[in-house]
């Protein structure tokens, strides 16, 4: 059975409501109170931000924001400046909920601050567990931890069980998401506990499901089963729509790990048309693709591209980066099925360009996964020097009180003894340390590896790295002549392994001129002499390296190695840009502004085997012995008019004398 590739699911528990829907009285309450203009003003608020919950965000969330802009107007307009963590609370979820991640962590922070300001603590740790849900959805772990742990000491402090309850089941996903299934339950059971001891009869639908997802992956499908629809029962009883389709699609997913195709397609049609109702991106996203998939199993490869499609436009408008690869993948085996092999090997690219940037994506998560690790390793440490500090504190006293011969002689056994166990943990500490250090230096390769040095330590040092403008920067942008026409002459894999070569070739040429490369896009590859510090030497470097990479794939061409026989264009231009970090989901080192513009310019207008590059860029080489220039006069630049260009090769070596 074809399956898209998950990313594990995070449920998360809802609490700290005033109510949850009992039905349409208790809304119809709620709003009256709302529209009662002689009612007290906070009491008015309280009312409508339950209204908001229950029936907006639960329910239809796509009608949510005009509600939390009125409801945040009225209380600035009133001086309510005890309501706002809490509005800010409800607007940043419902931000989240609905992948705006931006304007979540921006209404958090706002919240955070009103509610430090106002000494409220109850807001305050519900907004940092929240922040811990945004980074922990992101898969920003060790950002997630921190404030799973910072909202868990102000839940203990005000004895909240609810948020006691709920972070425990975060924590509880983290170890899930490592596959260590009997910590992770361990966790599950320990945040149903503590939510019993507030209230007997209390259920957590997230609880259950996470439950569910565990005994999932350990193959134990019939109590899998029986969490799901628990979790199902309780999200249809409170008439939570958003934890309906969730639960659905849980059940559904159960049922295709089973292989029970047509149960699995019932929950999932569910879930997606719960999903339509109430315009739940992602899992609408989630249904459209395991359906797809499935009709792809199926033999109905046509339903499975209309579904695919609508679930790779839903995942662009979210900027899902897996859910986006994976419909791409689902587009291309349907194509492939239907004997349609251009459609199919325009997805395959797609999804081949995605999983470059997911791979990015994954090499810092890895990155934070060795940091927590090392995080947990240096606890462990710590714990062990304090038992070693208190077992040697208890053998001094001992020794004190020891006078006699035989009590010595058992004294002295003892010590050796102890001191063979001190040897020993002291060897397992320093091989403690050794494998923190080891696994620091891996992070630091692995940060190296996605940023240039200067940025990555700015990183490390600062938490962010902000962006700079260049005035001096080299734009290199090198393409394959007719790639198109070539690609249906060989299999997707091998045309994907024959760019590979290239471009691992050019990764090490400018590796060799201290050039910096910047992204791949489909068969074109970007790379910029001059950053992150600039250098009088960059330009020089930057059109050296141009040649060497012409010259490889010349020679490449000539000795025929490869299945394609490419041929590249190649051009360069010099000017100011602005560089800096990019993303929400994944680091990306990226370069803005005319330059760049220009300099995919000169590409397009260059000549196959060939070096072009502009006049700026020729003006800061001209006298430079070791290159000879063509002028080409003014040719038509796409959007940029008549401009100046020049082909650069490498100047003879002078006779030796």
């Amino acid at each position: 059975m074809i399956s898209i590739t998950k990313k594990p699911l995070i449920c998360f528990a809802f609490f700290g409501m005033s109510h949850l829907v009992v039905g349409q009285t208790y809304l119809d309450t709620l709003l009256q109170t709302w529209l009662d203009t002689t009612e007290n003003h906070t009491i008015r608020v309280e009312s409508y931000l339950d209204y908001i919950y229950d029936y907006f965000i639960l329910q239809r969330p796509n009608l949510a924001t005009p509600a939390l802009e009125e409801i945040t107007a009225f209380a600035f307009e009133n001086d309510l400046d005890s309501m706002l963590p809490e509005i800010k609370r409800y607007h940043g979820y419902h931000f989240f909920r609905t992948g705006q991640y931006i304007d979540a962590l921006r209404l958090y922070e706002e919240g955070i601050a009103h509610a430090l300001a106002l000494s409220d603590t109850f807001n305050l740790a519900n907004i940092i567990l929240r922040k811990g849900w945004l980074y922990h959805d992101n898969g920003q772990r060790i950002k997630a931890v921190n404030h799973y742990r910072q909202s868990l000491e102000l839940f203990e402090k005000t004895h909240d069980l609810l948020g006691m309850s709920s972070v425990y089941n975060e924590l509880g996903s983290i170890y899930r998401e490592e596959e260590n299934w009997s910590k992770a339950q361990e966790y599950y059971e320990k945040s149903l506990e503590v939510r019993r001891q507030h209230d007997p009869q209390s259920i957590s639908w997230a609880v259950m499901s996470n439950m569910s997802d565990v005994y999932s992956a350990l193959e134990k499908y019939d109590t899998a089963l029986l969490y799901a629809h628990r979790s199902l029962q309780n999200s249809l009883t409170e008439h939570n729509q958003l934890a309906v389709a969730s639960d659905l699609s849980v059940v559904g997913g159960i049922y295709l790990s089973m292989n029970m195709v047509d149960s699995a397609s019932h929950y999932l049609q569910r879930s997606l048309d719960v999903g339509r109702a109430i315009n739940d991106v992602q899992r609408m996203t989630v249904a459209l693709l395991e359906l797809g998939f499935i009709d792809i199993e199926s033999g109905a490869s046509s339903a499975a591209i209309q579904k695919c499609t609508e679930a790779l436009t839903l995942a662009e408008e979210i900027q899902d980066l897996n859910d986006q690869q994976s419909a791409c993948e689902c587009l291309y085996e349907a194509y492939k099925d239907l004997g349609n092999q251009a459609e199919a090997l325009l997805f395959f690219e797609r999804s081949t360009e995605l999983a470059d940037s997911l791979l990015l994506r994954e090499t810092t998560v890895h990155l934070q996964e060795m940091e927590f690790r090392a995080l947990l390793q240096e606890d462990s440490i710590k714990q062990a020097q304090a038992s070693q500090r208190m077992t040697q504190s208890h053998q001094l006293e001992i020794s004190k009180k020891e006078r006699n011969r035989n009590v010595a002689i058992v004294g002295g056994l003892f010590f050796f003894l102890t001191a063979v166990g001190l040897y020993r943990r002291a060897r397992s500490l320093s091989q403690s340390r050794r494998q923190i250090q080891k696994e620091k230096e891996e992070s630091e390769s692995l940060l190296h590896n996605i940023l240039p040095a200067e940025i990555a330590e700015e990183l490390k040092a600062k938490g962010e790295a902000k962006a700079k403008t260049f005035q001096n920067v080299s734009i290199l942008f090198t393409d394959f002549k007719n790639f198109t026409a070539h690609s249906p002459k060989v299999s997707p894999e091998e045309l994907v392994s024959e760019i590979n070569e290239c471009f691992k070739a050019f990764d090490g040429i400018i590796e060799e001129y201290g050039i910096e490369k910047i992204k791949t896009i489909g068969d074109a590859y970007m790379a910029a002499g001059g950053l992150p510090s600039e250098s009088t030497n960059a330009v020089a470097a930057t059109v050296l390296a141009a040649l060497k990479m012409q010259d490889f794939i010349k020679s490449r061409r000539a000795q025929g190695l490869g299945k394609i026989p490419f041929e590249m264009r190649l051009g360069i231009h010099t000017g100011p840009i602005t560089a800096g970090i990019v993303g929400v989901k994944k680091f990306q080192y990226d370069v803005w502004g005319d330059t760049v513009n220009t300099a995919s310019r000169m590409e397009s207008s260059g000549a196959i085997n060939r070096v072009n590059i502009s006049a700026d860029t020729y003006q800061r080489i001209a006298n430079d012995a070791r290159f000879r220039f063509e002028p080409r006069g003014e040719i038509e630049a796409k959007g940029k008019g008549m401009m100046k260009m020049y082909f650069v090769s490498q100047a003879e070596a002078p006779p030796e004398p």
